[in-house]
């Protein structure tokens, strides 16, 4: 795949609750249905950008669980000049197309995140919905691999 062209920098949030159900609203200009997420703004670290925007469109912050494989051995950093950040989920480069025909490419870095139900009113923009309720959904293709492989590495953290 030929990625030649304009890229943006995102952080997006898979986030689940107690029940394993994924956090979602429909993205009226794309037509389908997304995680909260957004670009990654000059001087920002990306999980900083994560819970800006998830607090920005949600009202909320989440918890990210790294999913550095081998947290248990502590890398020998000076604090004073080096921080290893939350490692997220993965990085997709994702093809964005424009309102004047042409695309611009997201380095998305999607983290997982926990949050309790309770925490989202049940009026709002954004519904907890079950991988079932996902699976019919109008979502981007990758959409459904990504939230079994974020369940998995959910389990194998808790």
């Amino acid at each position: 795949m030929n990625r030649e062209g304009m890229k943006h920098f995102t952080a997006s949030a898979i986030i689940f609750d107690e029940d394993n159900r994924v956090l979602m609203h429909f993205h009226k200009k794309l037509q389908m249905w997304l995680y909260p997420g957004g670009h990654i703004e000059e001087n920002e670290e990306p999980q900083e950008a994560l819970l800006r925007e998830v607090h920005e469109e949600v009202g909320v912050i989440p918890v990210i669980l790294s999913c550095q494989i081998d947290a248990e051995i502590a890398l020998d950093l000076d604090p004073e000049s080096v921080a290893e950040l939350p490692m997220p989920l993965t990085i997709l480069c994702e093809r964005i197309p424009e309102k004047t025909g042409g695309f611009h490419w997201h380095l998305d870095m999607i983290y997982l995140c926990t949050l309790r139900a309770d925490a989202i009113g049940k009026d709002g923009e954004f519904k907890w919905l079950s991988t079932s309720e996902i699976d019919v959904l109008p979502t981007p293709r990758e959409f459904t691999s990504l939230i079994r492989r974020a369940m998995l590495v959910k389990k194998a953290f808790s």
